[in-house]
């Protein structure tokens, strides 16, 4: 009775395989199609965790992603990568790659490349007025600042006072 039904899944077409091992307590296996909310930025100098969810979620083979640097990188930004952190030295952009091992239903791995736009170090020091201003930049905007009060208090003053005889 078993080798007949098995048989019998084995000629039939896939959407009746499909509902056939589902009533059999049987775990179809479904290939990854997508890998989504990859970032898709970087700062220079600073580390960043990899990270991905991977489609379909509850139905998909392969549950893990193992992150690499692509072989298509040109290296440019000094990227290093280790345990899913990524690391790019200079600006500029990274491809890696997502594999989800035995992400096919046919025992095979599912890539896909990504690009990561590496931007410069940003910069600690905001200005004022939010603008990334050196110190020294700042010194002269404040003496700047402080020198037209002192002038609008003295006009100030004077219109005030000025009253005479």
């Amino acid at each position: 009775m078993l080798i007949v039904l098995s048989l019998s899944l084995m000629s039939a077409p896939a959407d009746e395989k499909d509902a056939a091992a589902q009533g059999l307590g049987m775990e179809m296996p479904v290939d990854v199609t997508d890998i989504t909310n990859v970032p898709i930025e970087a700062t220079a100098g600073e580390p960043l965790t990899l990270t991905g969810n991977i489609e379909p979620a509850a139905a998909a083979t392969g549950k893990e992603i193992v992150w690499s640097i692509s072989d298509e990188d040109d290296r440019s930004t000094g990227p290093t990568l280790a345990e899913g952190v990524l690391t790019a030295e200079t600006p500029g952009t990274v491809i890696v790659t997502a594999t989800v091992p035995q992400g096919l239903a046919t025992g095979g791995n599912y890539t896909q490349d990504f690009k990561i736009t590496v931007n410069d170090h940003a910069d600690p020091y905001q200005g004022p007025g939010g603008e990334n201003n050196t110190p020294e930049q700042d010194t002269v905007l404040w003496a700047v600042v402080a020198v037209a009060t002192l002038v609008i208090v003295g006009v100030v003053f004077f219109l005030f006072f000025r009253s005479g005889p």
